[in-house]
């Protein structure tokens, strides 16, 4: 930790320094970027998440309604042919 001031001062004054200055500050503003743009993508997976478990709790009770109509046609054409009940 002794060192930091003297580091700063040799980055400072030369031009390996300037370069090295640059290429942290490029670093840090392409993460914020990576960072935003993550951000955004996991919000629009969670809506296109709640967008299907929506749309799936609007459809499921109507699968199961026709489901259940499917086997009382079944067991109305079994009985109807003499089949099993």
């Amino acid at each position: 930790m002794d060192n930091i001031p003297s580091l700063a001062s040799a980055i400072k004054d030369s031009p390996a320094g300037a370069m090295l200055a640059v290429c942290v500050l490029a670093l840090g503003w392409l993460g914020r970027a990576y960072i935003a743009q993550m951000q955004a993508h996991t919000a629009a997976m969670q809506a296109q998440h709640d967008a299907h478990l929506q749309t799936a709790m609007l459809v499921a009770p109507l699968a199961t309604k026709l489901v259940d109509a499917l086997g009382l046609m079944e067991r109305a054409v079994l009985n109807r042919h003499g089949g099993p009940s």
